[in-house]
């Protein structure tokens, strides 16, 4: 299980209410579309890149900032 569907399954914050994502790795695609039917994510922030990319686009085109850790905001 990846950290973003343990997270998702156990957050009990209304859905209307904004959340901001911190995990240690960039999302996966799969991972990307928990966070999105999660509902009022705003910005997730990871700290490690991975191989899979398509994540990061997809969170993106639906509004989600996405940062890494550490790197220069913007």
């Amino acid at each position: 299980m990846h950290s973003e569907e343990n997270a998702v399954i156990n957050c009990d914050a209304p859905r209307e209410s904004k959340k901001i994502v911190y995990i240690t790795h960039m999302p996966c695609p799969a991972c990307a579309k928990r966070l999105i039917n999660l509902g009022s994510v705003i910005r997730v922030v990871y700290a490690e890149d991975i191989s899979r990319t398509g994540g990061v686009e997809m969170l993106e085109s639906v509004g989600i900032s996405v940062h890494k850790y550490g790197a220069d905001s913007k």
